[in-house]
């Protein structure tokens, strides 16, 4: 946990690489409703269009009960950026944030060229309290 001008943040993840697979954190953001994304990648190829296969991310939540909600699509920026979701303290269930990466067309185009695939990471802080 750090504290800023915000408040107090607690790290969900720290620079992690999605992959096409769903990522469920293990750390619980039951009362959390403002996430900070901070994103990294290779920014100059980033901006230049056609050098490289990009893709986005899909971020959701997960509780303890099996339910998941609608994904919300999360999309690369060079600054930091506060995203809020809304939490729903009257449920008495665990929920946790999950990550996964989706392309934006022709996905199985990407595996006969992987050099053009532009990773990137994420790292995700929640407000607490």
């Amino acid at each position: 946990m750090y504290t800023d001008n915000f408040g107090t943040w607690q790290q969900i993840c720290n620079n992690y690489f999605p992959t096409t697979q769903w990522q469920v954190f293990p750390t619980a953001v039951d009362n959390s409703s403002l996430f900070r994304l901070t994103f990294f990648t290779d920014w100059v190829r980033w901006k230049i269009k056609y050098s490289a296969y990009k893709s986005y991310g899909l971020i959701r939540f997960v509780y303890d009960d099996g339910n998941v909600t609608a994904n919300t699509k999360i999309y690369l920026r060079e600054e930091p950026f506060l995203m809020s979701l809304p939490s729903f303290p009257e449920i008495n269930v665990t929920r946790k944030l999950a990550l996964a990466r989706r392309f934006w067309r022709q996905a199985d185009w990407i595996e006969n060229h992987p050099d053009m695939d532009l990773k990137w990471a994420v790292t995700i802080d929640s407000l607490v309290g």
